[in-house]
C-alpha cells in the first residue's frame, strides 16, 4: 500500500513538471506572437498590458489547484523576468524589480496565490451540496493561509 502512494506521489509531481514546462512553453508562444506583431512599434505600457492579459493567464492555467514548489515558481518566473528584460532592454534585475513595481506586475508566485484565493473562495461558497460539504471546512482553512501570505506580500510592498 506504501508503494502504491509513493508511485502515485512521483507520478504526480512528474506530471507536475511536465505541466509547468507545457505553460511555460505556452507562455513563450504567446510572447513570440505579440513581440512578432507588436514589438518595435508599441510601448512598454501596452506590451505589459498584453502580456498581463493574454500570456500570464496562459501560463497559469490551471496552477490555481496544483500545489507547486519553489524550484517550479522560479522556474516561471524565470520565463517572466527574461521577457521584463526584453522589454525594458536591460540585464539588471534592479531595473526590472523596479519596473514590474511601477506597472504593478506581480511575481509569479503572487499572482498564482491570488488565483488560488479565488479559487478556494468560489469553491467554500459554493452553493451547498455532497462533494462541496466534504471539503468546504479544509477549503476555508486554505483560503485563510492563502490570505495570509498575501497580506504578508502586501505588507511588505
Amino acid at each position: 500500500m506504501r508503494s502504491d502512494i509513493l508511485v502515485f506521489s512521483s507520478f504526480l509531481t512528474m506530471f507536475s513538471d511536465v505541466h509547468i514546462v507545457t505553460l511555460k512553453c505556452l507562455f513563450t508562444a504567446h510572447l513570440t506572437v505579440f513581440f512578432g506583431k507588436v514589438g518595435g512599434i508599441a510601448s512598454e505600457d501596452v506590451i505589459i498590458q498584453l502580456v498581463k492579459s493574454k500570456c500570464m493567464p496562459a501560463m497559469l492555467y490551471g496552477l490555481d489547484v496544483c500545489n507547486i514548489n519553489k524550484s517550479q515558481i522560479k522556474f516561471l518566473q524565470y520565463a517572466v523576468t527574461g521577457m521584463l528584460m526584453k522589454v525594458f532592454k536591460t540585464k539588471s534585475k534592479n531595473i526590472i524589480q523596479d519596473c514590474a513595481l511601477y506597472f504593478n506586475f506581480l511575481p509569479v508566485d503572487q499572482y498564482i496565490l491570488k488565483r488560488q484565493y479565488n479559487f478556494l473562495f468560489k469553491f467554500a461558497n459554493h452553493p451547498p451540496s455532497f462533494l462541496s460539504g466534504l471539503f468546504n471546512q479544509g477549503a476555508r482553512i486554505h483560503m485563510e493561509a492563502v490570505s495570509a501570505r498575501l497580506s504578508t506580500y502586501y505588507d511588505h510592498n
